[in-house]
């Protein structure tokens, strides 16, 4: 039904044609994504230079003049690759995840990939990454995260219990 655990029983319960022991059931299931680690517990702001766009989903927002609003409450898996979560990865990880996710919702063409790429190691650089780190992490997305930029690499939807 869509709807989330936190006040499904309210909005079940306001719909006269479900019985009481429906509300229940359903009040106890879940939707939920597997693959995150960390959650933003405060907007976060990124200068992607990426012109022209107006997006907005739920979490991400690209405005035209080129800066991105994290909300809080977004949620990403950190580093990817053979590569650690460190401090400096933080707020470029975040920021490279939304980029692509805005691509597999199809929000952002996928040529733009090699953007998204050089901006996680601009943002790495920023926040104290070695310079040797940031230039091979970049490097090995540019070769292999493109394969990550399909709405089928978008995690599912899943239900419990």
């Amino acid at each position: 039904m869509g709807r989330s655990c936190a006040g499904a029983a309210v909005d079940l319960a306001e719909d006269q044609t479900m019985t009481s022991s429906q509300v229940f059931v359903e009040s106890k299931s879940i939707r939920y994504s597997d693959g995150t680690k960390y959650q933003l517990r405060s907007d976060c702001w990124l200068d992607t230079g990426i012109l022209g766009y107006d997006v907005k989903t739920k979490f991400i927002r690209l405005f035209p003049n080129g800066f991105m609003r994290l909300k809080d409450g977004y949620a990403w898996d950190g580093a990817s690759g053979p590569t650690i979560d460190t401090k400096p990865s933080m707020r470029s990880s975040a920021g490279h995840d939304a980029l692509y996710k805005l691509c597999r919702l199809g929000l952002l063409p996928a040529d733009l990939h090699k953007v998204f790429d050089s901006l996680l190691e601009r943002w790495s650089l920023e926040d104290g990454m070695w310079t040797l780190r940031a230039k091979l992490w970049e490097r090995v997305l540019n070769r292999f995260g493109r394969n990550n930029l399909w709405p089928s690499k978008e995690r599912p939807v899943k239900v419990a219990p």
